[in-house]
């Protein structure tokens, strides 16, 4: 499990901020689209491709190669 951890740190690492804000409000802070728009002054449909986004760029670095 830590492997995989820390794989997933590294890959969070990698994002873009936006993206990268996005999911840690949802993942770790519980938030729904909603609520991260609110609190980021955004409109829900940018949140949610930005968490689309995030989603997609951790999916494909987690199951890339190693290497």
């Amino acid at each position: 499990m830590t492997g995989d951890r820390t794989r997933l740190l590294a890959a969070l690492d990698t994002l873009p901020q936006r993206p990268r804000t996005v999911y840690l409000l949802s993942a770790v802070d519980g938030l729904s689209c909603a609520d991260i728009a609110f609190r980021l002054g955004e409109p829900v449909p940018v949140i949610e491709a930005a968490l689309v986004e995030a989603l997609a760029l951790l999916d494909a670095r987690m199951n890339a190669p190693p290497g």
